[in-house]
């Protein structure tokens, strides 16, 4: 056998064992294209991927970017505050059975979509999950504003664990979005939010502000391949102690909340930055809200002013 032909038999052999996403030797060609930062891999099996950011702020592009069970990315970054931005290029949704950590904030774009699978495990300061992109400049300037849509069936679901420190954030924004797993970000922020393009506020009330923007009549279920019953659903576990949550859609997207968004034993607590809430807000665009009005059955309802008038008629009559 020529050399050629074992090359094209390893090749062959390689495609039939890692055809599926759980063969995922984690993220795959990652370039700096904004800040500073640094990508080795001290092991192979697991695989262990590190990124050692030296900027507030880095961008990096990954031709795709997946961790399979057993394999871990960690991202080292000057501080809480820090961000990285994971913007995937190529043509395949992003799929986390691993363990991603970072002391900093991730923002992990993918316009195919993202899946957080029932083994994946993220422990971040703040987390973003997106199929929405941004503009370099805009990012590096601190300007949040994801303005490039992804694909417009695209979706973000979550089957694992995020978690968010103290304070923290954790958001999942797409055309749709489902969380059958759990996110917590106690005395933080948790904001499943379905739309195009949006814009995020570290520092406001509002983490996600959308741009309101139509969805597909029809969004692919990333996990399942089949369409979404509704484009903001849960039916997992969301804890925000002394937080915040959000689930946002545009003008007459489906919505379905159908388990534990609180636990019980929640109760508003302070922190040093002021009195903290503990609140669902189910939020849509203001144009899209109509307040239902009373239907009335049987006599009509009696107001003083018909009263008055009643009383009045009655004196003349008599």
């Amino acid at each position: 056998m020529t050399s050629r032909s074992r090359i094209r038999l390893m090749s062959t052999t390689a495609v039939l064992l890692c055809g599926s996403l759980a063969c995922s030797a984690g993220p795959t060609g990652g370039i700096v294209v904004g800040g500073s930062a640094t990508i080795s891999s001290p092991s192979s099996s697991p695989m262990t991927l590190i990124i050692n950011q030296t900027s507030q702020n880095a961008i990096i592009n990954w031709n795709s970017f997946n961790i399979g069970t057993g394999e871990t990315v960690k991202f080292i970054q000057p501080n809480s505050s820090s961000i990285s931005l994971d913007r995937v290029t190529g043509a395949d949704a992003s799929t986390i059975n691993g363990t991603l950590t970072a002391n900093g904030n991730v923002f992990l774009i993918n316009p195919y979509g993202v899946l957080i699978g029932p083994g994946g495990v993220i422990n971040t300061a703040g987390f973003v999950a997106t199929t929405s992109n941004i503009r370099n400049s805009d990012f590096m300037a601190g300007r949040h504003n994801f303005g490039i849509a992804g694909r417009p069936d695209a979706s973000v679901v979550n089957l694992g664990r995020i978690t968010a420190a103290n304070s923290g954030f954790a958001a999942l924004v797409a055309p749709g979005v489902r969380n059958s797993g759990t996110i917590t970000a106690n005395l933080g922020t948790v904001a499943l939010a379905s739309g195009n393009t949006f814009t995020l506020d570290l520092y406001g009330d509002k983490l996600i502000q959308l741009a309101g923007d139509a969805i597909a009549k029809k969004v692919i279920d990333v996990a399942t391949g089949k369409p979404l019953s509704a484009l903001v659903g849960n039916d997992g576990a969301i804890k925000a102690n002394g937080g915040r949550i959000q689930l946002i859609a545009t003008p007459r997207a489906r919505l379905s909340i159908r388990s534990s968004i609180i636990p019980a034993s929640s109760k508003p607590t302070r922190s040093a930055r002021g009195p903290a809430r503990s609140c669902l807000a189910l939020r849509q665009p203001r144009a899209s809200r109509r307040v239902p009005q009373p239907k009335l059955s049987g006599s009509p309802a009696r107001s003083p002013q018909a009263a008055r008038a009643r009383a009045a008629r009655a004196a003349q009559s008599g």
